[in-house]
């Protein structure tokens, strides 16, 4: 036997978890397209390409919008070795690292900005990554907890490519949190199972730090949830260890907290000033319940093509996917439904179900497979959480915890399959039969819903619905059958302990939701949006949009965040988190609300807007794709778009003493600093957000900028001055030296190996 092979034998299930994500990134992978929507988005103006044929996602649409643009600013900074702590291109300004969701410090997007990586190759980089680690991070969870090899394999593999992982792949924040969730969980379980060291504490905060430094707080909030749960479970049941484990986890959530703290802290500092930040309410707890998982994407559990896939576009309704529960309940999207589990863990659930006894180590899974389920369908399980957690009134869908769901079904699967113990035949038995009779049961019920659905739009009829159904039942009907037959041999080939039913079942494990989703959903495009030319160096734009939708690709301006791309100011923008004083600009500026009904965080300039009041917030350019005779003399169209030239005195400018404005020069302008040319006396005016944390350094003096609507630099020296601004928001530079010293200490501990086996005795 070689070399490799007998390396091999012992790793195989780590090697082939790692290679997995090529199976929902293969189009990435194999032919070098970049994930994102960005297809549906080259349609709209400037770029104004041909339909693509691809069906819209409101959501998916984010990953152009939002993700793919704050990812290039992040990975732009990074290879300049400047802190992004400033988005100066959108919102007239507005903080970066105070985004969550751009993960402005998490270690591996500071190390693809590092490496100068292309943002695409990055962000496909990220993606295969992360989804191997989920992946294997199940698997030594399972593997803690006592599942053989296969068990665990199966776990992994099921949860990285579980409906949950692949619908959220092309919005990285989601699965850069969640794959932090398993190692989370894994730490605890050694904690309590193995003994106590400063490597593994020191691994476990490391854990927690990643987890909130990735971007997505509501997921991180759960993967917390389920690390202290899963701890106080193990604490009421420890034998040994019961106190010392406790203050060692504790210990370890102190450190992840310390590590993120300058990212966390900035966040929620932020937050108190977004535009997000109510006070809980009735009316807002049924809001929110609203967006619950509804009980008919429960068919998806055993098939989660049975609801329709994203990327097919569907016959009955035009510019949808077949995607049904889009039109039968407002809002929804095929990943904030994600619930599906597939055939493989539903029949290894029937089998752990039938065999409680050997599934003692998983009881708390059992609890959390249960809770979660309850929470994602909006049971009144949710109010505490609304009402009692602070800031969760602004989270998005109680759905979400669908990922808790998932996981946890996904380990009590794997821990089905035990080390060294036999399959009992009369619970196989049992168990294929429940298997084979929940198999059936999503046709009896989707033939029941094709009759009672009722669309949300008046468009649509009650019979297109059934066609919709009816439709998505019928393209995988074939390859779900004969997954539900491979599913029963392997059931018997386990009673029977045949050498080949292992192997059978890792294969099953794969190919089935290969073939029935996962390698259709993640969203691609040969390449990224081109470059925009924008005005000069330093002037602001606002294309003037008024409408989204959540079926359908609009005729939009330069949507929101898109200018980023080309490194072009635009005063809208697309955000969570906004401050709610930009909000009011924007609504002043358009004479009504901004964001469109569709859509809360998108902050439109609407042809509402008043030309004075453009003027004055900075803008030298209008884009339209429709004359507007307000906006002065029809200039001369180009790639579909009317570019207005405005009268004001732009951006940048010295007021004089006699209130005559002149205009200055931004000579350099990066993430959080700003070198500015100007000719005193006066008072300089930078129309961009005045928020708190920025300076001014003028003729070696530096002082602070009051907070105000725009920044203002009072006493221009007379003569030509360099006034350099930069951002420096309160707390960073102590919570920077403390997190740094932090990361030194705990990655010191966690490569060291200690002489001694632990503080405990193994």
């Amino acid at each position: 036997m070689s070399r490799f092979l007998v390396w091999l034998r012992p790793r195989w299930a780590i090697v082939l978890l790692a290679l997995l994500p090529v199976l929902p990134l293969w189009r990435a992978v194999f032919l070098g397209e970049t994930i994102g929507a960005f297809d549906e988005i080259r349609t709209m103006a400037p770029w104004s390409a041909a339909p693509s044929g691809k069906p819209w996602d409101v959501l998916m649409a984010d990953s152009a919008l939002q993700f793919y643009v704050w990812r290039d600013l992040v990975f732009e900074a990074w290879r300049g070795f400047e802190l992004p702590l400033w988005n100066p291109y959108q919102l007239a300004g507005t903080p970066l690292l105070a985004n969550s969701q751009s993960g402005a410090l998490y270690p591996l997007h500071v190390l693809v900005g590092i490496l100068h990586l292309p943002t695409g190759l990055g962000l496909t980089l990220l993606a295969w990554f992360h989804l191997a680690w989920a992946a294997i991070g199940t698997f030594l969870l399972a593997r803690r907890l006592g599942a053989s090899d296969v068990g665990g394999f199966v776990a992994g593999s099921s949860f990285s490519l579980s409906q949950f992982m692949v619908s959220w792949t092309a919005l990285p924040s989601v699965i850069e949190t969640c794959s932090w969730i398993p190692w989370l969980l894994l730490g605890v379980e050694t904690v309590y199972s193995r003994g106590i060291t400063a490597r593994l504490i020191a691994g476990l905060g490391m854990a927690m730090g990643m987890l909130l430094l990735a971007g997505h707080l509501q997921f991180a909030a759960y993967g917390l949830m389920a690390t202290v749960l899963l701890a106080l479970w193990r604490l009421v049941g420890a034998k040994e260890r019961r106190w010392t484990g406790t203050a060692a986890v504790a210990g370890a959530l102190a450190i992840g907290g310390l590590l993120a703290a300058p990212q966390l802290d900035q966040v929620l500092r932020f937050g108190r000033e977004g535009h997000r930040q109510a006070p809980a309410t009735e009316a807002g707890y049924q809001a929110y319940v609203a967006g619950a998982i509804p009980a008919a994407a429960l068919v998806g559990l055993p098939n989660p093509a049975f609801q329709g896939l994203p990327t097919r576009t569907s016959p009955e309704v035009e510019g949808a996917s077949t995607y049904w529960p889009a039109i039968t309940h407002r809002g929804m999207n095929f990943a904030e439904t994600a619930i599906g589990l597939g055939p493989v863990i539903v029949l290894l659930l029937g089998l752990a179900a039938f065999e409680v006894r050997r599934m003692r180590p998983g009881a708390p899974y059992a609890a959390m497979f249960v809770l979660s389920l309850l929470i994602a369908l909006g049971t009144p399980l949710n109010k505490p959480m609304y009402f009692l957690l602070p800031g969760w009134s602004a989270t998005g869908s109680p759905g979400r915890i669908a990922v808790l769901f998932v996981l946890s079904a996904c380990l009590l699967a794997g821990l089905a399959l035990r080390d060294k113990e036999k399959v009992p035949h009369r619970a196989a038995v049992l168990a294929t039969a429940v298997f084979v009779f929940l198999a059936l049961i999503p046709f009896w019920t989707l033939r029941t819903l094709a009759d009672n659905l009722t669309p949300w739009l008046p468009q649509v009829s009650v019979e297109v619905v059934g066609l919709l159904v009816g439709g998505a039942t019928g393209a995988t009907t074939g390859p779900y059958f004969l997954s539900v037959l491979l599913c029963s041999v392997v059931a018997v080939l386990l009673v029977r302990q045949e050498a080949t039913a292992a192997k059978l079942l890792a294969a099953v494990t794969v190919l089935v939701p290969a073939t029935l989703y996962a390698a259709q959903v993640v969203r691609t495009s040969p390449r990224p949006l081109a470059h925009v030319e924008g005005p000069a160096r330093g002037e602001r734009i606002a294309a003037f949009n008024d409408r989204w939708d959540l079926l359908s690709a609009v005729p939009a301006v330069l949507p929101p965040n898109t200018a980023s791309l080309s490194r072009i100011h635009d005063l809208s923008g697309y955000d969570s988190l906004m401050h709610r004083d930009t909000v009011a600009l924007l609504k002043e500026v358009d004479g009504q609300d901004a964001a469109p009904p569709a859509n809360g965080n998108m902050m439109f300039v609407k042809s509402s807007a008043n030309p004075l009041l453009l003027a004055e917030a900075g803008v030298s350019e209008v884009w339209t794709n429709q004359p507007t005779e307000k906006l002065g003399v029809l200039p001369a169209e180009s790639s579909g778009l009317y570019r207005y030239r405005l009268r004001g005195p732009g951006r940048v400018y010295v007021e004089g003493a006699d209130g005559a404005r002149t205009p200055a020069l931004i000579e350099r302008e990066g993430f959080g600093r700003m070198s500015i040319r100007a000719s005193g006396p006066g008072r300089l005016v930078v129309k961009d957000r005045a928020m708190k944390g920025w300076h001014a350094t003028v003729a070696g003096r530096t002082e602070a900028v009051p907070e105000a609507r725009w920044i203002e630099v009072d006493n221009l020296p007379p003569g030509d001055q360099i006034v350099v601004l930069t951002y420096s928001p309160p707390g960073l530079k102590a919570w920077l030296s403390i997190s740094c010293l932090v990361w030194v200490t705990a990655v010191a501990l966690a490569v060291r190996r200690p002489r001694q086996s632990g503080i405990d005795s193994q």
